[in-house]
């Protein structure tokens, strides 16, 4: 009976440091996808910020010099392009 309990108690010491271990991997993991994503995150925010203002740039340019049935035209295309 000693033997079983001793070998039942080493099993279960051994299962509760695997089960650590585990969970610090886990969370290591997540905290490591976290910043990934943040990071992914922070450099779309970038790109479409830079294709925003060329955009806006754009749009600026021809409505302050430019050829106003052009830029219903543009206006309307972007639009089609947006919806779709």
């Amino acid at each position: 009976d000693r033997t079983i309990l001793r070998n039942l108690q080493k099993a279960t010491d051994v299962t509760n440091g695997n089960t650590e271990k585990l969970a610090g991997w886990i969370v290591k993991t997540a905290q490591l996808d976290a910043g990934w994503l943040g990071e992914k995150i922070d450099h779309q925010s970038l790109v479409q910020g830079i294709e925003n203002k060329k955009e806006f740039t754009a749009i600026r340019e021809m409505i302050e010099g430019g050829n106003k049935k052009e830029l219903f035209l543009a206006i309307n295309q972007r639009t089609k392009q947006l919806q779709s």
